[in-house]
C-alpha cells in the first residue's frame, strides 16, 4: 500500500490464467492497454503484461489514478 497525493493506492500482482480483465478500455500508456473501473469512491486499473494481471487501486478519480501511475512509472 502506498499513499500518493494523500490517498491510499494498492497494487496487486497475480497469475493471469483464467482470469481477464474488467472495466471498459481506457487508453493505451507506455504500450499498455489499460482497462478501467470504478466502484464507490474506488477506482482501479489493470493491464496484463508477460503472464501476469497488474491492477492498481485508489481512493483516487480515474483522472487522479492515472496520473499517479504516470508518477509511479508503473
Amino acid at each position: 500500500m502506498y499513499r500518493v497525493h494523500g490517498r491510499l493506492l494498492s497494487i496487486y500482482v497475480m497469475t493471469a490464467n483464467g482470469l481477464s480483465l474488467t472495466g471498459r478500455i481506457r487508453s493505451e500508456r507506455i504500450g499498455r492497454t489499460l482497462a478501467v473501473t470504478g466502484e464507490g469512491h474506488l477506482t482501479q486499473a489493470s493491464w496484463i503484461e508477460d503472464g501476469l494481471i497488474y491492477s492498481v487501486v485508489g481512493d483516487l478519480s480515474e483522472p487522479g489514478l492515472l496520473a499517479a501511475l504516470d508518477e509511479l512509472k508503473l
